[in-house]
């Protein structure tokens, strides 16, 4: 198979990039220990009722959601992130085999993915493929969802993967790239990652006046957005991400 457009390749390393996008089969090696904080508890919670009604197509949404939020909770060990991006992903599998219509299982699964490639020390290039079929999928469905979502994570996969034939055929697409944080943000204009996700893509595309643009509409929404105030714990990271580009663009004039 050949690419119709002109594809720049990239290392594969360019993998661990994916973890911005914008996910086990038991728990941590060494056994149970005491819940850390109130989200592992409500964990420990959802998925004992897992345990005992393995089918519950809404414990297993809040079960994936759970764990994604703990892969980003401050202070982990990596090795913690990465079991709870795998045990993210094998609940959004479950929900995709027990109804196949829920936006949540496709958007949880790409999002997973991408945690997992970003946290592994061997990303395994097939996943790249898996994530975007989800992210597809997801869009599908309804591309609003998580103030969009949906769209966000398939403009930082294409921004970001490594070009065809290793990444998707979209990757490195400047029209499809914009087309979607454009989308992504009239659907959730509120959201702050979306502003910094298209901010990271046109400071890269060296339209740094534009950039600043996002970055102060980032800066604007930063107390009011519906994501960051549910988890506020994603708050210093997004939080890291605009500093880091603020002191990357030049400053005006």
């Amino acid at each position: 198979m050949t690419r119709a457009r002109g594809a720049r390749r990239a290392p594969l390393s360019a993998l661990v990039a994916l973890g911005a996008l914008v996910a086990l089969q038991g728990c941590a090696a060494g056994g149970p220990r005491p819940p850390a904080n109130d989200d592992e508890r409500r964990l420990f919670e959802e998925e004992a009722g897992i345990s005992r009604s393995p089918d519950d197509v809404e414990l297993r949404i809040a079960a994936s959601r759970r764990c994604l939020m703990l892969v980003d909770w401050p202070g982990s060990e990596r090795s913690d992130r990465l079991q709870y991006a795998e045990r993210a992903l094998l609940h959004a599998d479950a929900v995709v085999r027990l109804d196949g219509d829920r936006v949540e299982g496709h958007f949880y699964r790409a999002v997973s993915l991408g945690r997992i490639l970003e946290l592994s020390r061997f990303p395994n290039p097939a996943q790249i493929g898996q994530l975007e079929a989800a992210g597809l999928r997801a869009r599908e469905l309804d591309p609003g969802f998580s103030a969009g979502g949906p769209l966000r994570l398939l403009a930082m996969l294409y921004h970001r993967a490594p070009a065809w034939p290793i990444g998707p055929e979209d990757a490195g697409e400047d029209e499809v790239i914009e087309g979607l944080f454009l989308e992504a943000i009239r659907l959730g204009p509120r959201c702050v990652e979306n502003r910094v996700g298209y901010a990271e893509y046109l400071r890269d595309r060296s339209r740094e006046e534009d950039a600043r643009a996002q970055v102060r509409a980032a800066r604007e929404h930063f107390d009011a957005d519906p994501l960051l105030v549910a988890s506020p714990h994603e708050r210093p990271a997004l939080a890291q991400r605009l500093e880091a580009l603020e002191r990357k663009l030049t400053p005006p004039g």
